[in-house]
């Protein structure tokens, strides 16, 4: 397996953060800079210890300054600032903020303040005579369509989005979008057992993970043919799976050569949203908590040296895509050097077991080992 170039690490950061530039280090100004391209990453960026206190007057600062440009907005950037500004709320108002240590004040100035704008901001979209489209509403509805297009439409977060549509309304959509989803999220019996800490919380998913994460969940396992199903439910993945592809155009000459490139790059691309929603938990936690679980290659279980390189290709493409999305997330990026939340997941059933085991640990990759999967595996 060939070292990854630039230009598909790239090509990678690309599609999460800016690239080529430093980002501002004044936290109001983080957030907007990233709420007009980058929404999800722009919320994350409250989620830090730092903050707590300071929240009202960073919301403030950034609010003011969105309200002033939002006019002269196309209509994708307007799309990224509401999304922006819900997923702040949700972050704030779920079990992430309690992680953070947000005040109960400071939460409810925050969602009052986001709500307030967002009101304000579809009111002047209903009266410009350029309004061909309330892009609140198209917003929203995008969000619910991602969020039923989870497992298929018969999971809990596409459940969710049922009851959550069914109240929308029609007006003040943004806002409404945020009262029901946050009353869902802390009627949820998940959201009431973490609060209580009754418990940890993981899923089998490659998907519908940002909205569980608003619930503490704290880690995902996933593996080739849950990442394969993400193609499936999001068949935008296969467009960023392309933009990789044309940066090495070997593998269109070659194909049959670089099976085991493609399907390493594949998987990472369908992983790599795991990797940055469960972020800044890995951050927060010191890595006891956001880590993603991954199945190396079942074809090369076997393999003691194609395991092992697999693994360090795919944590040294991660650790270089880190080191620059960690800032951008607001963190010191020298403080972890882009270390990946992930470990890999090793059938203790493979005679190399022991041998991939002890060579990730060596390198200071972690290992999640498969002891016993049914009665039957268990008895053979």
């Amino acid at each position: 397996m060939k070292t990854c170039s630039k230009e598909t690490i790239d090509t990678y950061l690309a599609g999460v953060c800016p690239v080529g530039v430093n980002p501002p280090s004044d936290p109001a100004a983080l957030f907007t800079t990233l709420a007009v391209t980058y929404p999800r990453l722009a919320a994350d960026t409250f989620l830090r210890t730092e903050l707590c206190g300071k929240l009202r007057e960073v919301v403030e600062l950034a609010l003011s300054s969105l309200s002033a440009s939002f006019g002269s907005m196309n209509v994708d950037q307007k799309a990224n600032v509401y999304e922006a500004l819900i997923e702040a709320a949700l972050n704030v108002s779920s079990l992430e903020g309690d992680r953070i240590g947000f005040s109960d004040v400071e939460i409810a100035q925050t969602i009052e303040m986001i709500t307030e704008t967002l009101n304000t901001l579809e009111e002047s979209e209903r009266v410009s005579p350029l309004c061909v489209e309330i892009v609140a509403a198209t917003t929203v509805g995008r969000i619910l369509l991602d969020m039923k297009r989870i497992g298929a439409g018969k999971g809990m977060v596409a459940k969710i989005a049922e009851n959550i549509e069914q109240n929308l309304g029609s007006e003040h959509i943004a806002a409404r979008f945020i009262t029901e989803a946050v009353r869902e999220l802390h009627e949820n019996v998940y959201y009431k057992m973490r609060w209580n800490g009754m418990t940890k919380l993981g899923n089998d998913s490659a998907t519908g993970l940002r909205f569980v994460r608003h619930l503490d969940f704290v880690q995902v396992s996933s593996n080739p043919v849950i990442a394969a199903r993400a193609y499936e439910e999001f068949p935008s993945l296969w467009k960023q799976f392309g933009e990789v592809v044309q940066q090495n155009p070997e593998w269109k000459r070659d194909p049959a050569s670089h099976e085991d490139d493609m399907t390493l790059h594949a998987t990472l691309t369908s992983i790599l949203p795991n990797i940055l929603v469960f972020r800044p938990l890995a951050l927060l936690s010191n890595f006891q908590d956001g880590l993603v679980s991954y199945q190396l290659n079942p074809l090369n279980a076997e393999n003691l040296r194609g395991s092992i390189s697999d693994a360090v290709e795919i944590c040294s493409v991660l650790r270089e895509i880190l080191r620059q999305y960690d800032k951008w997330l607001g963190w010191d990026a020298n403080e972890v050097d882009g270390r990946p939340n992930i470990v890999f997941k090793v059938a203790a059933s493979s005679s190399a077991s022991r041998g991939i085991t002890t060579g990730l640990n060596k390198r200071g990759i972690g290992t999640n080992n498969t002891v016993t999967y049914s009665v039957s595996q268990e008895l053979t």
